[in-house]
């Protein structure tokens, strides 16, 4: 998801009643076949950074829900071979998903992943924060910066357990995780808009 797109924060069409829900509701069906789409990690057309940790954390998770790991890494064949070895049948991988199906799958997350400590800010977050996911990241820096008070976090210096521990509480407190949909979507309005952002551009420019 590279092309991250800003006006994602302000996305027509979230309606309740929205014609598109019906439609998006047929096309999930198809893809996940008995109820998978509830966590989503991965950017669409990107490698599966840290995918292994989650795999691992989720395997003490007590839950039915399923684990949707979207995106690949063809030039890492053996990695995408053991991260399906190791995981077990509540796992799913989509491979690539592009479009309405990545709209869809993000629809219909319970809690958005993000493993990855990677510096900068990452355009997939951007986007979960768009769709008002409730959002469960690695503790680093440029997460915590990009999500404040409106993410969930998890401990880069104990990740398996401490991952594992924060997942199985979303579970177990809907409340919460719904409680968390409002605020990343009033964080990303207030922070990420395309007004905001070309407003502070403007006057990084004009200074």
């Amino acid at each position: 998801m590279c092309s991250c797109k800003l006006q994602a924060s302000s996305y027509h069409g979230r309606d309740l009643n929205a014609e598109w829900r019906a439609q998006a509701t047929v096309r999930i069906e198809k893809l996940r076949k008995s109820a998978i789409s509830v966590f989503v990690r991965g950017a669409t057309g990107r490698p599966l950074p840290n995918a292994h940790i989650l795999i691992k954390a989720f395997k003490s998770v007590k839950t039915d829900k399923k684990l949707v790991i979207v995106g690949d890494a063809p030039y890492n064949n053996k990695y995408v071979k053991d991260l399906k070895e190791s995981a077990d049948n509540r796992v799913v991988f989509t491979g690539y998903v592009f479009g309405d199906g990545y709209k869809d799958l993000s629809q219909h997350a319970y809690v958005f992943v993000l493993p990855s400590g990677v510096d900068g800010t990452r355009p997939v977050l951007l986007d979960q924060m768009g769709f008002a996911n409730c959002i469960l990241a690695r503790d680093s820096a440029a997460n915590m910066e990009v999500l404040g008070e409106s993410g969930i976090f998890f401990d880069k210096n104990n990740l398996i357990d401490d991952l594992s521990k924060q997942l199985s509480y979303l579970i177990n407190n809907p409340k919460q995780v719904k409680e968390y949909r409002q605020k990343t979507q009033k964080r990303v309005r207030k922070k990420y808009s395309w007004d905001v952002v070309t407003e502070k551009y403007d006057g990084l420019f004009r200074n």
